[in-house]
Parts: structure tokens; sequence; C-alpha cells
């Protein structure tokens, strides 16, 4: 699944053992980790937008936070704080896993491909270049982090996210209005990216009629990011499910007998199939009929043939013993003369 994701083969994930492979995982940890991951998002959105809008607050005192009246707006960029933290420390497992699957997989496609070339004969040379420049493709192969624009995205929020609250703790340690102003630009710049940056993570919960295949392609993603973001999600769940439970997959169809609309197809359905047998069974007991008469006409001529063979044998019997009468006759009247 992980590499029909990376590759962006729309037309194998819409195979039926990948489309229920995303509705098990989907339905043990993928749901409730894509929720969680939105949740978690929209709280780091709320609260960032939170904070922007206090600061740009105008004051009279120079003095960018009143206390004790001001309190709320302190727990407020310690909680944003410690959400994109989070958020920054699950992307840094990303790219550590991220790295470390892409090298275990170049390990096993080099290791393959060095067994072909031990294999290869030199009657055939275009079948060890062949394996020599997917072996140079290897080599030349990037992670699959890099490939998803949206991780590029992530980082560039992040970044102005620490860029506009860089500038306001420099702004609260030596007040300017110049840097209040720079402050306000670049929180609202950032505000603006970050709630597009919520689209990553409802990617899942869109189907569409006429993309399905992008939809589920979106959803396997989701899935591939909770597994690489949350590993301790997984294991509150059986981790041997889909082999104790998929392997055969045992499938309830009793539940499509709530349609009123099904029993009407399905008796439309056997009509069909009873019409169908029926003319097969008529044109069966025809040719077994015809068969049957062909035989029977076959075993008359048969017999009629054997008489007439049995009539012809007998009658040259008769000849031959008139014709040896005849001839014992004469013998005898040869004697007789003699």
């Amino acid at each position: 699944l992980q590499v029909v994701v990376q590759e962006g083969k729309l037309d194998l994930i819409m195979n039926p053992v990948f489309l229920k492979l995303i509705q098990v995982k989907w339905k043990l940890y993928g749901r409730f980790g894509a929720w969680l991951l939105l949740v978690l998002n929209f709280l780091l959105n709320v609260s960032w937008t939170t904070v922007s809008i206090s600061v740009s607050v105008n004051r009279q005192s120079p003095d960018r936070y009143a206390f004790p009246q001001d309190w709320w707006r302190v727990v407020l960029v310690v909680l944003a704080l410690l959400l994109t933290l989070g958020e920054v420390w699950r992307e840094v497992q990303d790219i550590l896993h991220s790295k470390k699957m892409f090298h275990l997989r170049q390990q096993w496609m080099e290791r393959r491909l060095q067994e072909d070339l031990k294999c290869s004969h030199p009657m055939w040379p275009q079948e060890r270049r062949f394996l020599l420049d997917e072996t140079k493709r290897i080599h030349k192969m990037r992670g699959s982090y890099s490939q998803d624009l949206w991780n590029i995205f992530d980082w560039l929020v992040y970044s102005l996210l620490i860029a506009s609250f860089s500038v306001h703790v420099t702004d609260v340690l030596q007040p300017s209005a110049s840097l209040h102003t720079l402050s306000l630009r670049l929180f609202s710049i950032s505000i603006i990216l970050l709630w597009l940056r919520l689209m990553k993570h409802v990617r899942a919960f869109r189907v569409h009629d006429n993309s399905k295949a992008n939809a589920m392609m979106q959803q396997a993603a989701v899935i591939l990011q909770v597994e690489d973001s949350m590993p301790r999600l997984r294991s509150f769940y059986d981790d041997q499910y889909i082999s104790k439970h998929c392997s055969p997959l045992a499938d309830d169809c009793d539940n499509i007998t709530v349609n009123p609309s099904y029993h009407h197809e399905m008796g439309h359905i056997k009509a069909e199939i009873k019409e169908t047998l029926d003319q097969f069974l008529e044109l069966q007991n025809q040719q077994q009929e015809l068969q049957n008469q062909q035989k029977q006409e076959l075993q008359t001529q048969n017999q009629e043939l054997q008489n007439q063979q049995k009539q012809e044998l007998q009658a040259i019997q008769a000849e031959l013993k008139e014709l040896r009468t005849l001839v014992q006759q004469l013998l005898q009247n040869g004697n007789d003369q003699t």
C-alpha cells in the first residue's frame, strides 16, 4: 500500500484487495487518527489566530502585555507553542521514519538486482545493461517525504510562525512601532497559510463520484500518515487483526436484504436465470432425444444388415450343398460306367 501511494498508481489503488485493506485500517485506527490530527490542527489554528488578533489590538501603554488582566494571552501563547512543538516533533518523526524505510527499501532493491546480476548470462548483454541501469536509478531515488508537497508547505508555515513569534518577542522586549507592524504582517500571512494547511487533514473525508480513485488514494495517504506520526496509536489495537480476521475474509451478506429494491432486482435476476436454465434443459432434452433416435436407427440398420448377411450366407451354403451333391452324383455315374 505504501509503494502504491508513493508511486501514485490510481489503477492499483482500486484493486479489491487494496480497497478492503484501506477499509479495514480506516475502521481500526485510521478514522480516529485522522479526526485526532484534524482536532489538534484546528486547535493550533484557533490558538494562533487568537494570539495574532490579540497582538493587533492597539494599546496606549508601551507594554505589550498588561498583567494580571492579560494572563489568558500568555496561556494562549504557551498553548500555541506546545501544539506547534508537537506538530514539529511529528514532522521530525516522519522524516526519520521515511528515511529509514527508504534506505531499507533501497537496500532490498539493490540486493535483488545483485542477485539477478549474478544469474545473468553473457549471451544476453542487454539484460545486464538493464540491471545496471536499474541500479543507477535506485541510487538516484529520493525519499517519499520530500516528494509530498504538503510536507514542504508544513515547514513553510512553521518557519513563518517561528519568524512571527520571534519578531513579536523582540517587540515585547524592545517595543517598537516598526517591529509591531512587521509582526502583524507576518502573523497575517502565517494565519492565512495556517488555515490553508488544514486542507491536508480533511482530504481523507472528501469523496467525489467522479474521482473515487483519487479519494481512496488520499485516504490511504492519511492512513499511512497516522501510522508514521502516531505509532503509539496502533499499540491500542490488535496488530494481528488482519491475519486473524481477514485471512480468509468472512463477509456477511445478510445486510443487503434490508434494501427493498434488492428483492425486486433479485427476483428479476432469478426469473432470467430460471428462463435461461429452462431453455438450456429443453435444448439438452431435444439433443438427447435426437441422439437416442439416431442411435436406434443405427441399431436397426445394423440389425437389418446382419440379417441380410445371414440370409446370403445361408443361400450360399445351400448352393454349395447342391453343388456338392451334383459333383458326387457325377463322380458316382462315372464310376458306374467304368
